[in-house]
């Protein structure tokens, strides 16, 4: 690995800059910076090749002297975070370690892309979770945002993901699968999605889930029923106002605890529970070799009718012409003043893509 390392890095570790091997892969080249957040000392890691990174928040003096080590686990961390198999990231990690070399920032256009992403940083101090080394929230964010590289724009967490495949020249992922049918059923409509989706996803990630294809908002009080016709079991979230059994010594199951892997081959479908919509989750099929770590939408139809009186309140509020609103927020659906957005499947599976 070539760590390439600014000049408070080298001052801080009181290291020497090595001769930098021009010729060396970028995919194993990181550039660490060292910074300041909330007065805390901290290391900005960046891959060189694609521009991903990830923060490293309240290092101390004995983490910075071994500095090789902190950021392999962070790598490693973050990988694992990706949900990349323990085999295709001890591949890399070993690659990575085999031989280090310490150098000074040599390539301007490298300078300017860490610099790029150190802006980007500065907007989120909020989000900085204090006694926590590495900074999920943070670095998922750094690594969505298109960034330029050269002439093309890249997503790191996309090209890290495409440098790692090649890397490996296999699948990186070993996730199981499970197909399921959501639909809403209203008595004058009815809108569904096909999807497959990872079936470690847990049943809060299946409520955002089910928010994001029908861009509609549920309440937090929330119950999941699943059902196979002659059992059924209620998994609860966790709220102060949940809907709780009325038998004190029943046993409660929370939501955050149970994945679909839980359910899927014990019950045909999940019921939604309080709900102005009539919301249910039917199972399909189990996918063995699935391999992404995000769902994905097969097929749709329908959307769901926002019959609320937001568009009035903009019209009185703002000034909104009906024009405006169905500008700004879908055309007409009916001659009540309803809007609606149109089922788009490639906008679907773009946004679906960044719930992981």
């Amino acid at each position: 690995m070539q760590l390439i390392c600014t000049k408070k890095v080298l001052d801080e570790i009181k290291k020497e800059s090595e001769k930098p091997i021009a010729e060396y892969d970028s995919f194993f080249c990181w550039t660490v910076d060292l910074l300041t957040i909330n007065r805390r000392k901290a290391l900005l890691v960046m891959n060189n090749a694609t521009l991903y990174s990830f923060v490293l928040y309240e290092i101390n003096q004995k983490q910075l002297q071994d500095l090789e080590q902190t950021v392999l686990a962070g790598i490693r961390d973050c990988l694992e975070d990706e949900m990349v198999t323990e085999a295709v990231i001890e591949k890399y990690i070993k690659c990575l370690s085999e031989k280090t070399c310490y150098t000074k920032a040599f390539d301007r256009s490298n300078t300017a892309r860490l610099n790029k992403i150190k802006l980007s940083l500065d907007f989120l101090h909020e989000n900085i979770v204090a006694g926590r080394r590495l900074q999920l929230s943070v670095s998922d964010f750094l690594n969505s945002e298109i960034r330029g590289m050269g002439e093309i724009s890249i997503v790191p967490q996309e090209e890290m993901i495409k440098k790692l495949s090649e890397f490996n020249g296999k699948a990186i992922y070993d996730v199981r699968g499970v197909e399921v049918l959501i639909s809403i059923d209203m008595s004058s409509y009815i809108a569904w999605r096909r999807l497959v989706l990872p079936d470690y996803f847990d049943f809060l990630q299946l409520k955002m889930l089910v928010e994001t294809v029908f861009d509609i908002w549920l309440s937090e009080q929330f119950s999941f029923i699943a059902s196979n016709g002659k059992n059924a079991k209620t998994y609860y979230t966790f709220a102060e106002d949940s809907f709780f059994p009325d038998d004190e010594d029943a046993e409660v199951y929370w939501a955050e605890d149970h994945k679909l892997a839980d359910v899927a081959d014990k019950y045909k479908k999940i019921i939604f529970e309080p709900s102005k919509h009539k919301i249910s989750v039917r199972f399909i099929t189990n996918i063995k070799d699935y391999n992404l770590p995000y769902g994905q939408c097969l097929a749709g139809g329908g959307v769901v009718i926002d019959d609320d009186d937001s568009d009035e309140l903009m019209r009185e509020a703002f000034g909104f012409s009906e024009d405006d609103i169905v500008r700004l927020f879908g055309a007409a659906n009916d001659a009540h003043g309803s809007y609606k957005k149109e089922f788009n499947i490639e906008r679907l599976n773009y946004h679906l893509k960044k719930m992981r």
